[in-house]
C-alpha cells in the first residue's frame, strides 16, 4: 500500500508532536512533513505533492484562509484536501470556519478522534487500487526464496499482487531478491499458478516470538515482471474464481 504523505502546519512543535503521536497510534500508512508557518508550508507545497494538508487556525504569519487560497495555485497540490484544525476550547469557531469556505473542519480539543476519521474520509487508500482484489477460499501458497520454502495462506489476490498470512522463523528472507510464489488449489496439491516472481511491498506483524522476533505476519507482495503467459493464466484464474464464487470479487 502507498504511504499517505501528510503536510502538518502548526507553529508549536510540541503540538505537532502530539498530533503526530495520536495519528501514528491509529494509522500505520502515513508519513509526515512539518512546517511551523505558512510561508515555509507554501515552499513545500510548490515543490512536493501531498495527499493531505492539515493546518491550524493559529498560523502566525498568514491567515489560514489565505494559505488555502494559495494552495489552489500550486503546481502539485491544487486538488489536495485541506483539513483545518479548530483549537477553540469548545469548538465554537467551526461555523465561522465553514462560512469562510473550509469544507473539512476538525475540533481538535473537543473530538480529536474526528481527525483520524477526516483523514480517512478525504484520503481513502482503497480508492488508489489499480486492480480489483479477489478472494479464493482455502488457497495455499508456497514462497520459495534462496533455497527455502515457506507455507502461507492467501487472503486475496489481484493482477498486481498478493496478500498472504504466514508464520516464519526467518522473516529476513521476505526481503531477499528472487522471490517466487506458487498457488495451490483447495486440495493443496494441484498448482494453480507456479513460480510467479514477486517482491516485498509491506509487512504487518500480528504475533511475536518470545525473543521479540516477528512470528505471524501479513505480507503483501507485488508481482514482478510477469510475462504475458503468466498474466493470461492469472486473468483466467481470477475469472474462474468469480464464475465459481460470485462473492470472490472484493468490492472494498
Amino acid at each position: 500500500m502507498r504511504i499517505r504523505q501528510i503536510l502538518l502546519i502548526h507553529p508549536n512543535r510540541s503540538t505537532r508532536a502530539l498530533i503526530k503521536k495520536y495519528i501514528f497510534s491509529e494509522l500505520s500508512d502515513v508519513e509526515f512533513f512539518e512546517s511551523d508557518n505558512g510561508c515555509h508550508a507554501l515552499c513545500e507545497l510548490n515543490m512536493n505533492p501531498f495527499d493531505v494538508v492539515i493546518v491550524t487556525t493559529r498560523l502566525i504569519d498568514m491567515p489560514a484562509v489565505e494559505l488555502k487560497a494559495k494552495l489552489a495555485e500550486t503546481a502539485h497540490n491544487e486538488m489536495t484536501p485541506f483539513i483545518i484544525l479548530s483549537e477553540d476550547e469548545n469548538g465554537d469557531d467551526q461555523l465561522r470556519l465553514r462560512q469562510l469556505g473550509f469544507q473539512h473542519v476538525v475540533a481538535l480539543r473537543v473530538r480529536p478522534a474526528d481527525l483520524i476519521e477526516k483523514i480517512n474520509e478525504v484520503c481513502d487508500p482503497r480508492k488508489w487500487r489499480k486492480d480489483q482484489r479477489f478472494y479464493i477460499p482455502q488457497t495455499k501458497v508456497w514462497i520459495d526464496v534462496q533455497g527455502v520454502s515457506m507455507e502461507a495462506s492467501m487472503i486475496n489476490i489481484s493482477r498486481g499482487g498478493i496478500l498472504l498470512e504466514l508464520i516464519t522463523y526467518s522473516p529476513e528472507l521476505l526481503m531477499a531478491c528472487g522471490m517466487r510464489v506458487t498457488l495451490l488449489a483447495q486440495d493443496h496439491a494441484t498448482p494453480l499458478m507456479s513460480g510467479l516472481c514477486c517482491r516485498l511491498l509491506r509487512v504487518n506483524v500480528t504475533e511475536w516470538q518470545p525473543n521479540g522476533c516477528p512470528a505471524a505476519m501479513r505480507v503483501t507482495f507485488v508481482f514482478d515482471a510477469l510475462n504475458q503467459g503468466d498474466l493470461s493464466a492469472l486473468d483466467t484464474l481470477l475469472q474462474t474464481a468469480v464464475a465459481e464464487n460470485p462473492q470472490a470479487e472484493e468490492n472494498e
